[in-house]
Parts: structure tokens; C-alpha cells; sequence
């Protein structure tokens, strides 16, 4: 993949609302916790994790088809930015290079298993054939996606499926998911304008595309059952936040290493590789009990990169965005008064480094995409506190 498809190594996310404890996925979030001290609670990995007797399941299906999974590794909520998600953490010591998680070829999920999809010709349907390589590899590897997982409980990879984000889960925190609402509310942050309003009008073209696709005579089996709006929409964000691509793999979902979170700009304890058929994570230096593991893919990503690939943003993040998202004209005295009243007062943050206030409970409550709201109040208050001092 290229193009517009998160930053190559890809992968992460999911929110939700600080009292549901964003249960369904990961987010990554950067934060200064020392989580040996935090709230967290190990479990074992006999017991995998309290609550969620979904990865009971997972890591039973993943062991009896050949993955190894350390038994130093266990699920569990982690606090990041004033949140709590969900991560993997160190319940025993971790030497340096061990193998933390090693998932074999056969349970990944990878368009290469739907040579039909795979192999479809868009580029001869008048409505796709405008649309860029990479544009028509997200209706591929979508509609791959969307139609195992059509199959339900008879899927192979249902213990895998079972632990997605939903997409109402997904509406609550991905930038192109905003309602028309939020859209004008942010309607002057550089971001919105530019990035997130030309995205939300490539996906109508990916959208006509796919549906004349629907209508071909010949389109592969299953795919003129699939809906645009559900299906397909919750398919192409499962690889947007959690897929891993690169020259070798090509595009593929690895279950349980996809629940890894990221720290943008202080790197990670862990590096993945591809050895004999099997996608292994690794620990690249002695991990602590109560210390989470950590990927490196957003090292180098600011936070407009961020929210508009994750739906995340770093509150710690070293990485400034591009000059032009600095524009004093966009930071208008109403975007002010919405993002004072979104966020926390900065002088209560201001021995925490944060590049901006964390939101009110209030704010991150609110049922109408809160998280998404309060990811686009911090940016704006990144890009544009400088000129309300």
C-alpha cells in the first residue's frame, strides 16, 4: 500500500469514552505514567484478563493453531492522556530479544486468502477508473475483509473479529466519521478544512466506485450482499487502524499484536519481524513488570498525521506540525470559546509538558462523538494557543 494508507507500518487505535474504559480496541496515546504505579491490574496469562472473556478465547483459537505467546504477556487497561484503554503489559519479567507474541502465516488475515478479490479488475468500471492504485487497494482489501466477516461464528477468524472495534465505536473517535455538526463546529482548524474535508469527499468517490462495482455481472461472489455504509465502512477502518504493511508482508492483520500502543517520539521496548512464516513481536531491551509494550509507528508522526491515520493524538508529542497548519486567521475568538469549553483550564496542566489541556469528564462523556471532539479541540489548542495568549 501507499498513498493514503496509514503511515506504512501502520497499525493502532480505538476510543471510546473515559467511563467506558475504551474496551474494544487500541488507542495510542502518549503519556508520562509510570505504570508500575498506575491503576493497572496484571492478570496472568492463564487468566488472560478479568472481565473480558473474549481473549480467553482468542488466545486459546491463536495457541491451538500454532502461535506462541510468552507468558510474561497478558491484556489489560493501561492509563494514557487521562483515559484508560486497553493494552498489552508485562505480567513477569521480559528478557532482551525474547519473543513476546509469534503468530504463525495461517492466522493472519490477508486479501492474498481471496484471490477473486484480489485479483478484480476495477479499473475498467467508469466510476472507479479516475481513482488511484491505492484508492482502489482500500475497496480490495476492504471488501476481502467485509466478506469473512459476513460469515459470523462460522469465520475462521471470528475469535479474532469478536475483539474489532464496532462502527459505532469507530464514530466516536475517526476524524472522517464526524458528524455534519462537528464539522462546522471545527469548520476554521486547518485540519478540517483542508486534510479531513478532502478525505470525507474521497471516500464518496471510493463509495461510487464500490457500488458500481456491486452491480457488475461478474463481481465476485458475496460482494453485491455488502452494504457501503456498514460493512464496508467498518472493514477499511480495521486495516486504516490496525493494519500492518510492508515491501515483504504486503498487507495483513495479526491478531493480539494489533493491541500494542504507541508512544509518539520516545520509540517502544519491542520491534516485529517476519521469520519463517510467522509475524513475531520481540522485545528489544529488558521489560519490567507493570510496563506496557510499546510498537514504534508513530515515532516521527505529529498529531495532524495522527488524527487523521488513528483518530489519536499524542498530548507528549515532540514531532510540531507542518508550518501551514499555523495560520492565525483559522484560530477565530468562536473556535476559542468551543475549545475552552471542551478542554480543561491549561494552568491545570502546566507542569505536565502537554502540548494541550486534557478534556472535561463532561466533554468526553458526551454521546455525540466526544472523543472525536476532544481529539479536535486539543489539536486546535495546539495550532493555536500561541496566538490567544
Amino acid at each position: 500500500m501507499g498513498g493514503w494508507w496509514p503511515l506504512v507500518l501502520g497499525i493502532a487505535v480505538a476510543g471510546l469514552a473515559l467511563a467506558v474504559q475504551f474496551l474494544f480496541g487500541r488507542l495510542a496515546n502518549d503519556l508520562n505514567e509510570v505504570h508500575g504505579n498506575s491503576a493497572v491490574t496484571l492478570q496472568h496469562h492463564s487468566v488472560r484478563m478479568s472481565n473480558h472473556t473474549m481473549f480467553q478465547d482468542v488466545f486459546q483459537w491463536m495457541e491451538q493453531h500454532g502461535a506462541n505467546i510468552s507468558k510474561g504477556i497478558a491484556v489489560s487497561s493501561v492509563p494514557h492522556g487521562g483515559i484508560s484503554v486497553r493494552g498489552l503489559v508485562i505480567s513477569s519479567k521480559i528478557s532482551e530479544n525474547e519473543n513476546l507474541v509469534q503468530v504463525p502465516k495461517r492466522l493472519w488475515f490477508h486479501v492474498h486468502n481471496y484471490p477473486e478479490i484480489e485479483t478484480a479488475d476495477l479499473s475498467n468500471i467508469v466510476a472507479c477508473s479516475e481513482i488511484g492504485e491505492d484508492f482502489l487497494d482500500v475497496i480490495i482489501t476492504a471488501a476481502a475483509l467485509a466478506l469473512e466477516a459476513k460469515k459470523g461464528n462460522t469465520s475462521f477468524y471470528a475469535p479474532f473479529f469478536a475483539y474489532l472495534p464496532t462502527l459505532d465505536e469507530y464514530r466516536s473517535f475517526i476524524p472522517d466519521m464526524a458528524s455534519d455538526s462537528i464539522m462546522q463546529e471545527f469548520r476554521s482548524v486547518h485540519f478540517v478544512r483542508h486534510r479531513l474535508s478532502r478525505w470525507r469527499f474521497e471516500l464518496k468517490t471510493l463509495r461510487s466506485c464500490f457500488e458500481a462495482w456491486k452491480r457488475k455481472p461478474k463481481a465476485p461472489a458475496g460482494i453485491s450482499a455488502l452494504d457501503w455504509d456498514t460493512d464496508m465502512q467498518v472493514a477499511r477502518l480495521h486495516w486504516q487502524t490496525r493494519g500492518y504493511n510492508s515491501e515483504k508482508l504486503g498487507s495483513i492483520m495479526v491478531p493480539l499484536a494489533d493491541l500494542a500502543n504507541a508512544r509518539a517520539g520516545t520509540g517502544s521496548n519491542t520491534w516485529w519481524v517476519e521469520e519463517d512464516d510467522a509475524f513475531i513481536v520481540r522485545s528489544s531491551h529488558v521489560i519490567g513488570v507493570g510496563s506496557e509494550v510499546y510498537e514504534e509507528y508513530a515515532k516521527e508522526t505529529h498529531n495532524a498525521d495522527a488524527l487523521y491515520s488513528w483518530g489519536m493524538y499524542f498530548e507528549t508529542n515532540p514531532m510540531q506540525q507542518p508550518p501551514d497548519s499555523f495560520d492565525e486567521e483559522s484560530c477565530t475568538p468562536d473556535l476559542r470559546a468551543l475549545v475552552e469549553s471542551i478542554l480543561e483550564d491549561p494552568q491545570a496542566n502546566k507542569n505536565k509538558n502537554l502540548l494541550a489541556p486534557r478534556c472535561k469528564v463532561s466533554a468526553l462523556r458526551d454521546q455525540h462523538q466526544g472523543p472525536l471532539r476532544c481529539s479536535l479541540a486539543r489539536l486546535a489548542y495546539e495550532t493555536c494557543s500561541r496566538f490567544w495568549s
